[in-house]
Order: C-alpha cells, then sequence, then structure tokens
C-alpha cells in the first residue's frame, strides 16, 4: 500500500521504465511519483484539482511525464537524474499550454511525439511535444459532440488510448493526410504511412473509435453506462473487440468492424 495523498486519488500511469515509477494524480492537487521499490515519492504541486497524469512512452529521458488539471491547463515536467530528492516538492513545470475548458484524460502517443487532451465537452486538442525549448505546440482538434439528444452540449472525455501506426495501402512514405496536413506519426519528417488510431471514452455513454490520419470517427458504440464515472475502454490483444466497463456493474464486448455487442 502506498500512503501519501491527503484526498482521493483519481488517475495513475505506470513508467515505461524497468526501474518501477507509478504517477498519481489526486483531488489534493498533487502529483506524486512512487518509486515502488523504496516506498518513496516525489511530491509535485498544482493550483487545482489534477484529473489525469501520463509518463512520456520514451525511454531516453528518465522522468518525464504530462499532467491534466482543473485549471484548464496541461503541464509537461521533468527531472534531471541529479535532482531526484525524496524530500523534495516541486511546483515548476517545464511547459505549461492553456486549453478553453476543464483536462478531463490525456495521453501520449506511442511513439511520444505527440499529446492528446480531453475536455469537458467532448473535445480533443491535441499538441505535438518536442523535447526541448518548444515543449508542447497546438497541433489540431476534434468536436465529438453528439448532433442531438441530452448530451449534445459535451460531456467529460474520460479516456483516451491510442494503437501503434499500421501498414497502409496508400504510397509508402506519404506524411500529409486528406485535409493536407502532416500526419501525427510524420511529425518527426520520417514518413511513415499510417499514423494509428485511437478509443476515445465519454460520459455520454458512447465509445467512439477514430482514424489520425484525417482525425474522424470510424465508428461509434453504446450499451454500456457511463455518464459520471472515469471508465475507460480498451482494445483486445488481436484488435477484432472493443472492451469496457460500464456503471451497471457489466463488461460489455463489441465487434469492432461491425459495432455487434
Amino acid at each position: 500500500v502506498l500512503r501519501g495523498h491527503m484526498k482521493d486519488v483519481v488517475d495513475l500511469s505506470w513508467s515505461p521504465q524497468e526501474t518501477k515509477m507509478l504517477l498519481s494524480a489526486s483531488v489534493d492537487r498533487t502529483v506524486r511519483l512512487w518509486f515502488v521499490a523504496t516506498d518513496t515519492y516525489l511530491v509535485f504541486k498544482h493550483p487545482d484539482i489534477v484529473s489525469c497524469v501520463d509518463f512520456y512512452p520514451g525511454l531516453d529521458v528518465p522522468i518525464l511525464f504530462v499532467s491534466g488539471c482543473m485549471d484548464k491547463k496541461i503541464r509537461t515536467w521533468t527531472v534531471p537524474k541529479d535532482d531526484v530528492h525524496p524530500d523534495k516538492d516541486y511546483d515548476e513545470p517545464k511547459d505549461v499550454v492553456n486549453v478553453p475548458e476543464f483536462v478531463t484524460s490525456r495521453s501520449f502517443l506511442p511513439d511520444g511525439k505527440m499529446v492528446a487532451a480531453g475536455l469537458t465537452k467532448s473535445q480533443l486538442f491535441f499538441f505535438t511535444y518536442f523535447n526541448d525549448e518548444k515543449g508542447l505546440r497546438f497541433f489540431t482538434q476534434m468536436d465529438l459532440r453528439n448532433k442531438r439528444g441530452k448530451y449534445r452540449h459535451g460531456r467529460n472525455v474520460t479516456s483516451i488510448q491510442f494503437f501503434k501506426p499500421h501498414a497502409s495501402s496508400g504510397a509508402a512514405g506519404s506524411n500529409i493526410d486528406a485535409q493536407g496536413r502532416e500526419r501525427v506519426g510524420g511529425v518527426d519528417g520520417n514518413g511513415i504511412t499510417s499514423a494509428g488510431e485511437m478509443l476515445v471514452s465519454i460520459n455520454d455513454s458512447r465509445i467512439r473509435l477514430c482514424d489520425l490520419d484525417d482525425y474522424s470517427v470510424i465508428s461509434k458504440v453504446k450499451g454500456a453506462q457511463n455518464e459520471s464515472m472515469q471508465i475507460k475502454a480498451s482494445l483486445s490483444d488481436d484488435g477484432k473487440y472493443i472492451i469496457s466497463g460500464s456503471e451497471t456493474g457489466n463488461v460489455y464486448i463489441w465487434n469492432r468492424h461491425h459495432g455487434e455487442r
């Protein structure tokens, strides 16, 4: 048992490093970075409730992560190897960017070159990430609100799950999408053929499968109740099924390609 937060913990993220580290975001306005083997931690202070946190997926940086806060800001934090002190509180992030609504979820893409932030009105904001003085830079956004119904004004985005780029039938080396924008996976100029997909869970009881080549919705499934909890849908290892919990206490499984439950 890891003890240290004064109020509820709302999100967790494991480090990709071999040395096990765990990030926890809390209502007590802090992120804690736990060194599980030694039961020690670092404290990263925020001005408001911290709703989400995510480790940088690469192995080239010892400690680097992003946090989402209810002050409508996304922060990037990094700690050099020679500045790790368990008795020290950190309150100066490496970079801060503003968004128009409260941040309710966030995630690095698998290659670490972009961050997606889910907001309170069914919106997604994408930022390219540079591990230098440039930091986070706005790239594009998606509006996933329903066109009609009681949730047409938008709800909290509760989860963003990315899937690694896959082969495409398009021309090899193309890194420009149908709208003339550089693809997510082509940010580094290497020209991959597909940017992959993402699964987005929202408090409107809908799960959306989206294409990162043109930032469009491929399909949408419903049936599981998700109106107030931080439920996170996932994809099966073989990529054939969408899986999600529900506020009713059930687990739902859909065929990814046909939307059948």
